[in-house]
């Protein structure tokens, strides 16, 4: 597995026993839709304004870049 860039130690995600739990809930229960509390909002954002959260992923796109190991540029030890 390819380590994800340093940025990613900054944010608050899903650790390994709760993606496991969403993914046999899926199973489990088979639901129409399954998503996480961060999904659901993003969700309404896109449903109220499109335009403000086009905006919101284009700049996400921009602070996350590349990691090496996908062919992005080489990351000085202190850029995140």
């Amino acid at each position: 597995m390819v380590a994800p860039t340093n940025i990613y130690e900054h944010f608050s995600l899903m650790d390994a026993d709760q993606a496991a739990e969403l993914v046999a809930e899926a199973i489990v229960r088979k639901p129409e839709r399954l998503a996480t509390g961060l999904g659901n909002i993003a969700s309404m954002v896109e449903l109220l304004a499109p335009q403000f959260n086009r905006a919101v992923m284009s700049e996400s796109y921009r602070m996350f870049p590349e990691s090496e190991a996908s062919g992005g540029e080489p990351m000085a030890d202190g850029d995140a």
